[in-house]
């Protein structure tokens, strides 16, 4: 293990996995706060999309070689392999984090009918909203980079990339005013805004 000034590095079967340290404060920072542990299942479930990125890729003999927790987001690098996969190959991969939360999605509402438990239920819309909200057609989130890959397909690379560049700003400005809006109704309504936030923060800052 090697420690960095701003990462931890380590590898796991053959897989470099770096966790910046302030994935561990804002990850503390949530377990400390959150009384409720709805959070907590939510940071639980963007692991869980994660999940479904690397079984899709494992299935598709894709290897993962590094992994970045970073403050804002969990990166899987894309090996060189994967720019060889067929389209279908590569959309799969794109999707299955969508996928995969739309399974536990089902399941967890099917755990819900036989025993009633609104944490259950909560806990699979979340997990709904969050595979919804990446697939949104930002270039930062999985439908960026789904419909910058059919975009090319049709204009190629560098032209797909600006007409996806202005299909996530038409995407964010009503998030963003959505979220403002909210917070200006009350303080405790941050999710939006949050979202809004962390959606310019990978766009432009990362």
């Amino acid at each position: 293990m090697r420690r960095g000034a701003e990462a931890i590095e380590f590898g796991i079967f053959n897989c470099k996995i770096k966790i910046d340290f302030l994935f561990v404060a804002v990850l503390t920072f949530i377990i400390v706060t959150d009384k409720t542990l709805l959070s907590l299942c939510a940071v639980s479930l963007i692991f869980a999309h994660e999940f479904g990125h690397i079984l899709s890729a494992k299935i598709l003999k894709m290897p993962i070689n590094e992994i970045n927790f970073g403050a804002m987001s969990i990166d899987i690098a894309k090996p060189k392999i994967y720019y060889q996969k067929s389209f279908a190959q590569k959309m799969i991969i794109i999707l299955s984090g969508f996928i995969f939360n739309l399974f536990i999605f089902i399941i967890l509402s099917w755990v819900y009918v036989i025993t009633k438990s609104e944490i259950i239920i909560l806990v699979a819309f979340q997990s709904l909203v969050i595979g919804a909200i990446n697939i949104l057609p930002i270039e930062s989130l999985d439908g960026g980079e789904a419909v910058n890959l059919i975009l090319s397909r049709f204009f190629g690379y560098e032209k797909a990339k600006k007409i996806s560049g202005v299909l996530s700003i038409i995407f964010l400005v009503p998030i963003i005013v959505f979220g403002i809006f909210l917070i200006a109704k009350s303080w405790r309504n941050m999710s939006v805004g949050m979202l809004a936030l962390y959606l310019i923060f990978e766009k432009y800052f990362i």
